[in-house]
């Protein structure tokens, strides 16, 4: 699925639904989901209201991450660490190699 700002794809791998019973509005709603994308663009992430956020590059050079309220800024590069977050966190994502 291509993003609405167009910076990037998003393939959705699992999709585990929410216990949304008696809820109309459930289209966006899960308990959890694995999903791999690919980034093509500096930018802002989506907000994810109410989920915690966890990434891990599989490839590429890097990307930073930057908290913008807090100022804190995450190096992801080829074998270290994941990043972990709240989905509702201000983050822009700057890619090693553009």
């Amino acid at each position: 699925m291509r993003w609405r700002n167009d910076g990037g794809w998003t393939r959705e791998v699992h999709r585990q639904p929410a216990d949304v019973s008696g809820t109309t509005d459930v289209a966006d709603m899960f308990d959890w989901r694995l999903s791999i994308a690919e980034v093509e663009a500096n930018g802002a992430f989506s907000a994810f209201d109410g989920y915690d956020r966890v990434l891990v590059l599989l490839d590429g050079a890097g990307m930073d991450l930057h908290f913008t309220e807090t100022g804190e800024r995450v190096e992801l590069r080829p074998g270290n660490r994941c990043a972990r977050f709240a989905g509702e966190v201000p983050i822009e994502a700057v890619l090693v190699d553009g």
